[in-house]
């Protein structure tokens, strides 16, 4: 299996550095480089290799760990053996075999890394990436999460997912939060290795479940939204959800849902993300309106970049319903505020094999003063 590892220090993806490409560092832009990608081999007693995509060399803790790491060898022995450690969802340590010490992001990542490191802190943690083959199934389900008022506590107030097949089937899959804390008003992900990969039609439903029991003490939790995603492509958009101990339940639905796809160009001044974020209230003829808060997801939109969005309106809702679309920013604007250029927006709702245009929206400049615009089906070109 072929992975990426994405330093929780900097943020930055282990890559091997330029010239010789020998030297490994967390300083990565993107994990679709070959630099930033390694075979992950399994070796006897539970032990691993890691050998690049790109030379075809194996990773060594160089002179038994006493210098940093190098990725030059032609064959695995002691120097190239280590333990994959599981950390909680789908974040990972690795110990040399050979001195037994953990490998760590030097000086925050800015020093070559280095297998050195007595216990396990944010230097010497990774997320791993899995690059699975295109075979159109669904491997890994990635959930982003935009938690509201009420937290996810964690430890033993967690949250299962279960996922129903067209066959009837329930697949658990427990703690996605790995026993982690997901705060009010952040927006923690989790990531679902599917055990058993599966076209997409084949997911019916996805079911969160939180695991507390109820009474006096029992912790409750609001998802205000949530984006799943499989290879990049957007799989499900649900929430606002409240979970509590009488009602721990809550369903997504997958199949045939009316969905819009909104695609976002900006211009000569981005959208800064983080603390300063785009969301859409979506009106109807037939139903109360729907807030989608943060569809950018925290993320930045850089000048001149498009993005695609994909909301999921829901199974009941018909593409004709969808009266009013309205784009919102949050932020100050100002000196030290952020403003935003969007240079134009297209939005197209489907449902099954019917898609149709439904807002196509020119030049907007969002500032403090100008926090949105509303598009109704009247307008559209």
């Amino acid at each position: 299996m072929q992975i990426s590892l994405k330093a929780l220090v900097n943020g930055s993806y282990v890559t091997l550095t330029p010239p010789s490409f020998t030297n490994l560092k967390a300083a990565g832009d993107s994990s679709g480089e070959d630099a930033a990608r390694f075979e992950l081999i399994n070796q006897d007693g539970g032990l691993v290799a890691l050998r690049s995509t790109k030379t075809g060399k194996y990773v060594c803790a160089q002179d038994a760990g006493k210098a940093p790491l190098v990725c030059d060898r032609d064959e695995v022995g002691d120097w190239e053996h280590f333990e994959l450690i599981n950390l909680l969802n789908e974040q990972v340590a690795l110990r040399a075999q050979i001195n037994g010490k953990a490998v760590c992001c030097e000086d925050q990542g800015r020093g070559f890394l280095i297998a050195n490191r007595d216990s396990v802190g944010d230097w010497e943690t990774f997320r791993m990436e899995r690059h699975y083959p295109a075979d159109e199934l669904v491997h890994q389900l990635d959930f982003v999460i935009t938690m509201g008022d009420d937290d996810l506590r964690g430890g033993g107030d967690n949250l299962d997912l279960a996922i129903v097949t067209a066959q009837g089937r329930v697949l658990p899959y427990p703690n996605i939060n790995g026993n982690g804390a997901w705060a009010a008003h952040t927006y923690p992900r989790a990531y679902v290795v599917l055990t058993e990969p599966m076209p997409a039609e084949q997911i019916t439903a996805l079911i969160l479940i939180k695991t507390s029991g109820s009474g006096f003490s029992i912790d409750n939790c609001d998802l205000a939204a949530i984006s799943v995603k499989s290879g990049g492509r957007q799989i499900a958009t649900a929430g606002p959800a409240r979970l509590t101990g009488s009602n721990p339940w809550f369903i997504i639905p997958i199949g045939s849902t009316t969905r819009l796809r909104m695609v976002f160009a900006t211009g000569d001044d981005d959208l800064r993300g983080g603390n300063d974020n785009v969301h859409v209230l979506v009106e109807f003829s037939d139903r109360p309106s729907r807030m989608f808060d943060n569809v950018n997801q925290t993320m930045r939109w850089p000048d001149q970049s498009v993005h695609e969005v994909n909301l999921d309106l829901g199974a009941g809702v018909e593409i004709d319903t969808v009266t009013t679309l309205t784009v919102i920013t949050n932020f100050a604007g100002g000196w030290s505020g952020d403003n935003w250029k969007m240079d134009w927006l297209k939005v197209t709702a489907s449902k099954g094999d019917v898609e149709k245009e439904v807002f196509v929206c020119g030049y907007h400049y969002f500032t403090g003063d100008d926090k949105r615009i509303v598009l109704n089906r009247s307008d559209r070109s």
